[in-house]
């Protein structure tokens, strides 16, 4: 009568560790999918940051005609398939802008930006907001030329002559 009591109490206690095993794992289990849907909701609640960083990222990238599928060859002249926008906002502030071709050994075009009739204090407000508009614009070389037939500290706003290059990432269609 011992030895089935004695059986009886080594498998019930051998099931009650299994048993509290499977308690601890399913307690960290529960605590690692509350983790989970925290992440979860706080990427639901980032979704549209994320949509309008990429739609700005993508809005700077100017498409060019690729060749299957590659990007194109620095150092060469791409067919860009549509004027980007960037452009249209610098052409907009009443700039010329004239395509350069790309940049040595990079996937990128270039533009020259050009004004002869821009005061200063027009010129660096277009300046900052394309800046900060356009993820993906670098400014090369900027060059303001006072003509000379005017004084330095001019009391009234005085067209400059202004050339810069800028660059934009370029990508395949």
């Amino acid at each position: 009568m011992a030895l089935p009591l004695a059986v009886e109490l080594f498998s019930t206690g051998a099931l009650w560790k299994s048993n509290e095993q499977l308690h601890d794992e399913t307690d960290r289990l529960e605590d690692a999918n509350a983790q989970n849907e925290k992440y979860v909701s706080e990427l639901k609640i980032a979704a549209p940051k994320i949509s309008g960083i990429f739609t700005r990222l993508n809005d700077s990238v100017v498409r060019v005609k690729s060749i299957e599928g590659k990007l194109p060859i620095p150092g060469q002249k791409p067919a860009i398939q549509e004027q980007p926008k960037t452009v249209r906002a610098w052409q907009d502030y009443g700039f010329s802008v004239i395509p350069q071709g790309t940049a040595n050994r990079e996937s990128s075009v270039c533009f020259q930006i050009v004004s002869d009739q821009m005061e200063f204090h027009r010129v660096i407000p277009a300046l900052a907001e394309q800046e900060n508009s356009n993820a993906l614009l670098f400014i090369d070389k900027l060059t303001l030329i006072r003509p000379a037939k005017i004084t330095a500290f001019a009391l009234t706003p005085v067209a400059l002559k202004t050339r810069f290059t800028v660059r934009l990432l370029t990508s395949s269609k």
